[in-house]
This record gives C-alpha cells, structure tokens and sequence, in this order.
C-alpha cells in the first residue's frame, strides 16, 4: 500500500510538471516599443580665475610690465558666444585712491577684451594678459588693485 501511494504521488509530480513545461511552450508573448528621449539646452560657463597678479615692483619696473591668468568657458557643441571683459583699467591703491596706475587688459589670443568663438562641449581656455600702460609712475607706494568683469553672452 506505502509502494503504491509513493508510486500515485511519483505519478502525480511527474504529470503536473509536464503540463507546466507544456503551458510554458506554449504560452503567447506580447510586446511593445518605447523612447528613451533627452532634449539638451545650449549653455555656457564660465569659471573664476587665478587673479592677475603683478607681484611686488620697484618703480622703474612700472613700465609695460605684463602679468596673466587663464580664463575657462564651457558651452554646449555648437553654441557660440562672445566673451566680454570689463573694469576700470587703472589699478588704484588701497589706501589712496588718487594714486593710479594704467593698464590694460586683453585676450592674448586676439589682442582686444572680447573674443568670440563656438563651443565643443568640452572646456576652452583662454589666456588674459594684463599690461602695465608706464603712463603714470608718480605714485605711492603699498597694494593697488582693480576689478575686472568677465562675461559670456549665448
């Protein structure tokens, strides 16, 4: 009787898991597509440099010295723009502003305060040159200093 119920239950796994592997040939399938879909704005950057620094001069170094910095933009591929810089073009000292000192203030690679271009996606330098005019060497002594705008337009 033990024989013959372990025989029915061997019988009756092996006729369920038939009807399984069965239904799973035969199951139907349905299927459908989808986008993945992305839409990138053109932008720019443009990222704070290293200030120029002229360091510590003597008086006859006040003619035509030249100090730098790099400027780095990003845009998107393709996009252009126009960089635009601005200050005051005279250092004036901290403690005295009648004492002044020219300068001036150029992208290295084009010679003016503007530079336009196209972005590639990536990041793109460029080389700002600040050059003492000489034009005024009776000053005071100590720190001077002035601000210069950098902007992009896109």
């Amino acid at each position: 009787m033990v024989s013959l119920m372990k025989r029915f239950l061997s019988l009756a796994i092996l006729a369920v898991s038939s009807s399984l592997v069965v239904s799973q040939v035969n199951a139907e399938t349905a299927s459908t597509n989808f986008d993945v879909k992305l839409n990138v704005l053109k932008s720019c950057s443009i990222a704070k440099p290293n200030d120029i620094n002229f360091g510590n001069l003597l008086l006859s170094d006040l003619k035509t010295q030249s100090a730098n910095t790099t400027l780095t933009v990003a845009c998107t591929a393709g996009t252009g723009y126009n960089i635009a810089m601005w200050g005051q073009n005279n250092l004036k000292n901290v403690n005295d502003q009648n004492s002044i000192l020219g300068y001036n203030i150029k992208f290295d690679s084009n010679n003016t305060a503007n530079v336009a271009s196209s972005g590639t996606g990536n990041n793109q330098d460029y080389t700002v040159v600040a050059t003492l005019t000489g034009q005024n060497t009776n000053v005071k002594e100590g720190q001077y200093s002035d601000t210069v705008t950098a902007q992009i337009s896109y």
